[in-house]
C-alpha cells in the first residue's frame, strides 16, 4: 500500500497561523529570487518574525535576522518550523525539530512523500504536522475565508462584496500571487482557481 499523509483540517491550520508569531525557516536562502526568500519576506511583512536556519549562512543575517545553523541553536521559543528542503532531507529536519520546543512542523510544497519524517515526529509525540503546503498560501486563504465567498465549481469562486469594503486593501495582490485570474463583475470579484 502506498504511503499517504493526511494534513490537519483547514481550521486547525488556521489556528496554527493565528496563534503563532515566530517562524523558523529551515533552508532560507539569502538569494532574493528563491521561493524561500520571497515567501519568508512576505510572511515577515504580514507581521511574523522570521528566523533563518541555514548552516551555510550561519552567523550572518537574512531579512534582518541572525541566521542559525540548526533549530537547536535558536535561543528562544519558535512557533512554526517551515521547511524548504527536499523531501529526502525531512527526516534530518524532523530529528532536529524534536530536540526543540517548536510547536508546529510545516513541510512546504513538494515535501509530501516522506513517511520516515512523519514517523519520527509522531514517535516523539509531535502531532502538529503539515506537509506539502505553502505557508504564505495558507495565510492568504485564512484571510480569504473571512470574505463572503461562494464556490461556483471546483475552478471558480465569487467574492460577494468588494474586498476593499471589508478592509482588504492589498487583496488583489494576495489573490494574484496565487496565480488566480481576477475579474470584477459589478459588485463581485470572480477568481478562477
Amino acid at each position: 500500500m502506498a504511503y499517504s499523509f493526511r494534513n490537519p483540517s483547514d481550521g486547525i491550520i488556521k489556528h496554527y497561523l493565528e496563534t503563532s508569531k515566530i517562524i523558523a525557516v529551515v533552508g532560507l536562502s539569502d538569494r532574493e529570487d528563491t521561493t524561500s526568500h520571497r515567501v519568508s519576506k512576505e510572511m515577515q511583512e504580514r507581521g511574523y518574525r522570521i528566523i533563518p536556519v541555514n548552516p551555510r549562512a550561519a552567523g550572518g543575517q537574512i531579512l534582518g535576522e541572525t541566521v542559525y545553523a540548526s533549530l537547536q541553536e535558536i535561543p528562544f521559543p519558535v512557533d512554526i518550523v517551515d521547511v524548504y528542503r527536499r523531501s529526502e532531507f525531512l527526516p534530518d529536519v524532523a530529528r532536529d525539530f524534536i530536540e526543540t520546543d517548536a510547536k508546529n512542523f510545516l513541510g512546504t510544497i513538494g515535501s509530501w512523500k516522506n513517511q520516515e519524517a512523519e514517523e519520527i515526529l509522531r514517535g516523539a509525540g509531535r502531532e502538529d504536522i503539515v506537509m506539502n503546503r505553502c505557508i504564505k498560501r495558507e495565510h492568504t486563504l485564512t484571510d480569504l475565508r473571512r470574505l463572503p465567498i461562494r464556490f461556483i465549481n471546483d475552478k471558480q469562486l465569487i467574492i460577494e462584496e468588494n474586498p476593499s469594503l471589508l478592509g482588504f486593501s492589498s487583496y488583489s495582490y494576495s489573490v494574484s500571487w496565487l496565480g488566480w485570474p481576477v475579474k470584477w463583475r459589478g459588485p463581485c470579484l470572480i477568481c478562477l482557481i
